[in-house]
């Protein structure tokens, strides 16, 4: 069981990964890192406001 939740956090990781570095090395970054997520996930988000 320990061991799933460890892959699970490094797959998170690895997605937030790029976000993280746009955030980091851009001035302005944590909101272009956020846009590019909201854009990413739009359709999640859009399904989640819809319900």
């Amino acid at each position: 069981m320990k061991n799933a939740w460890v892959q699970w956090i490094v797959e998170q990781f690895r997605t937030l990964g790029p976000y993280f570095a746009i955030e980091l090395i851009l001035p302005g970054g944590s909101v272009l890192a956020l846009l590019l997520w909201a854009y990413r996930h739009r359709s999640a988000l859009r399904h989640r406001e819809g319900a």
